[in-house]
């Protein structure tokens, strides 16, 4: 099934495309928390990598979940 999900048409856009609205999002709480300054925000290149990778791995399992529900669905249908 895991091999099924990733090979999907659509999956890995739908993965990047949650992964950066995450990002975002993500990115624009740190600078609300911070207090709407770039001076206490401190992106630091290690800042950065982090957010992209969380931002992806996010993006990885909500899109895995969303798919995995809609082949197991397509697959109940068709029994």
């Amino acid at each position: 099934m895991f091999k099924r999900i990733i090979n999907y048409k659509g999956f890995w856009k739908s993965v990047l495309i949650l992964g950066v609205s995450f990002g975002v999002i993500l990115f624009l709480l740190k600078w609300a928390f911070s207090g709407f300054s770039f001076e206490n925000l401190s992106p630091t290149p290690r800042f950065f990598i982090g957010w992209a990778m969380t931002s992806l791995f996010y993006g990885l399992i909500m899109t895995f979940i969303k798919f995995w529900a809609k082949l197991k669905e397509k697959d109940n249908r068709s029994k």
